[in-house]
């Protein structure tokens, strides 16, 4: 096997996150508390770091189960990217940030498996998501931004998952 480094390269790193849509049209979005090492104090789609040999969608797949206890269909749509580079502390990093979707089973099941991480985790609808950014609540660095510009992209994709 080879010997992969991680995370010890000033370079970006790559993420993963999305929605997670179950029949209902509901998706999972989390309040990051204020114990976590980035980004405090916000909403995020579920995210996780993308590890070495695991490709994009079945990290976020990985990531649903770890954290939420998601179970995820098997295929998957691609919304799109965006760079998040902070220089707020000591501590710079550069993520390059993957949005997908997929559909779920149900999210009748879910439970927040990190709660220092997570202080709240609420499932909400497409036009939910789009209220609480018209109300200014604090998102993740330039998530709000990417779901304002891809706005047609997710509203398509939702609405294809809906449809299965």
């Amino acid at each position: 096997m080879p010997n992969w480094k991680k995370y010890d390269d000033a370079r970006p790193y790559s993420t993963v996150g999305g929605f997670a849509i179950d029949a209902h049209g509901c998706f999972p979005i989390m309040h990051r508390s204020n114990a976590v090492r980035s980004v405090r104090n916000c909403w995020s789609l579920p995210t996780g770091n993308c590890e070495i040999g695991v490709d994009m969608v079945d990290q976020f797949k990985i990531e649903l189960k770890e954290e939420l206890n998601i179970e995820a269909a098997p295929c998957a749509e691609a919304i799109g990217w965006y760079d998040n580079i902070s220089k707020e502390t000591d501590n710079w990093w550069h993520w390059i940030v993957h949005i997908v979707a997929v559909p779920v089973i149900s999210l009748e099941h879910m439970v927040n498996r990190e709660p220092l991480k997570h202080d709240q985790i609420i499932s909400i609808d497409l036009d939910g998501l789009y209220r609480m950014i018209d109300e200014h609540q604090a998102f993740a660095p330039h998530h709000a931004e990417f779901f304002v510009a891809n706005r047609q992209r997710i509203t398509q994709v939702y609405q294809d998952f809906l449809k299965r």
